[in-house]
C-alpha cells in the first residue's frame, strides 16, 4: 500500500513539474515572438532568441531538426513584424506552437487543432492568408518530425 502512495506521490510531482515546464516555455515564447518588433535588437539577434525558445520546447528525445526550427523561427519574424502585436494573442500562438512541438504521442485530432488555432491566431493579428499557411506548414513540419512516423495517421491508399 505504501509503494502504491508513493508512487501515486511521484507521479502528481512529476505531472506538477511538467505542467510547471510547459508554463515557463510559453512564457519563454511569448517574451520572445513579442520581442520580434522590439527596435533594440537586429533582425538577427531576434531570430537567434526565437530560436533558442523553440528549441528548448521539445523534449530531448523528440526533438526537431535545427533547420525545421531555423525555417519555422524565420517564418515567425517575417510573419510578426511591423505588426500590432497583442500579448494575449501571441499567448496563443506560443500555446499552440508548445502543444505542436510537444506532441509526442498526441492524437492527430487534437494536433491538428493546435496547428488550426495557431492559423487562425496568428490570422487575427493581420497576417496575409499566404502567410498564415506559409507559418502553418513550417509548425507542422517542426511537429511532424516531433510525432514521429509512428504517430503519423495511416494512409487509406
Amino acid at each position: 500500500m505504501r509503494r502504491s502512495a508513493f508512487c501515486a506521490i511521484l507521479f502528481a510531482v512529476g505531472l506538477a513539474a511538467q505542467a510547471g515546464d510547459e508554463a515557463r516555455m510559453r512564457d519563454d515564447l511569448t517574451t520572445a515572438l513579442m520581442a520580434i518588433n522590439s527596435p533594440d535588437q537586429d533582425a538577427r539577434a531576434k531570430t537567434d532568441r526565437l530560436i533558442a525558445s523553440l528549441s528548448a520546447v521539445p523534449e530531448a528525445a523528440h526533438r526537431p531538426s535545427r533547420a525545421a526550427v531555423v525555417r519555422l523561427a524565420r517564418e515567425m519574424v517575417l510573419r510578426l513584424s511591423g505588426r500590432s502585436l497583442s500579448r494575449p494573442r501571441v499567448a496563443q500562438i506560443a500555446a499552440d506552437i508548445v502543444v505542436a512541438l510537444r506532441g509526442a504521442g498526441m492524437g492527430a485530432a487534437d494536433y491538428k487543432d493546435a496547428i488550426t488555432r495557431f492559423e487562425k491566431a496568428l490570422s487575427g493579428l493581420g497576417a496575409p492568408s499566404v502567410g498564415v499557411r506559409s507559418a502553418g506548414e513550417k509548425l507542422r513540419a517542426a511537429g511532424d518530425e516531433v510525432r514521429g512516423p509512428q504517430d503519423l495517421p495511416v494512409s487509406q491508399d
